[in-house]
């Protein structure tokens, strides 16, 4: 159905967008990255 593909690319949307957001995060913090 179309609205299971909708609703899984609304996911995938969001989920990169907070992924992105996080890694600006890391970014900032150089000791944060080291420890990952």
């Amino acid at each position: 159905g179309g609205a299971r593909t909708r609703s899984i690319v609304m996911r995938s949307r969001t989920g990169t967008v907070r992924f992105v957001d996080a890694v600006h995060k890391l970014d900032r913090k150089p000791l944060f990255i080291r420890r990952c």
